[in-house]
């Protein structure tokens, strides 16, 4: 009697700490969320888009050691919570591409309402490249991009020339605006 007593208190005390420590690795996961792609929607869903990009931009300066500013305009109300995911879904991939490809020095991350509709902006001062190679404009990242610009009802362009740095270009009209016109 006396053996299982202790026996159940011992498994109390291992499930209270087994409990304790996967709660502070949730916590420690949504703290570096901006390093774990799957984890920028449970962000984007408890904190807005806005918000998340900055998290995101600064996480990434910061494991990366790139110099990358941003202007980030609060946005969440124009877009529902699918195309706030596609939007940063967007730029994750542009930092991706940013950080495996440009060896760029400094990257600006910009998001702003526009005539109407959201501007987003990428730009870095790295390497580039040539616009007229097939397999550069192509690539799995900026036609995942495309496709996503596309779903939003947006469109997407991009500059860039061999030690020129890329830009990137997305307009999306404003949910609001979409509604309005349909």
């Amino acid at each position: 009697r006396e053996q299982s007593r202790l026996l159940t208190g011992l498994i109390a005390v291992f499930l209270l700490g087994y409990a304790g420590l996967a709660f502070k690795l949730f916590q420690i996961g949504l703290r570096f969320a901006g390093s774990f792609p799957g984890l920028g929607p449970i962000l984007i869903e408890r904190t807005g888009l806005s918000r998340t990009l900055v998290d995101t931009v600064g996480r990434t300066a910061e494991a990366s050691g790139l110099n990358i500013t941003h202007e980030i305009q609060a946005v969440d109300t124009s877009f529902t919570m699918d195309e706030q995911i596609n939007i940063y879904r967007i730029v994750q991939e542009a930092l991706s591409n940013i950080l495996k490809y440009a060896a760029a020095a400094r990257v600006h991350v910009e998001m702003r309402l526009e005539d109407g509709a959201v501007r987003l902006t990428i730009r870095d001062d790295g390497r580039g490249f040539d616009m007229k190679a097939d397999r550069a404009l192509h690539g799995l990242g900026l036609q995942s991009m495309r496709e996503r610009a596309e779903i939003l009802g947006g469109t997407i362009r991009i500059w860039s020339a061999a030690g020129e740095g890329t830009r990137i270009e997305v307009r999306i009209p404003r949910g609001d605006a979409l509604e309005a016109g349909a």
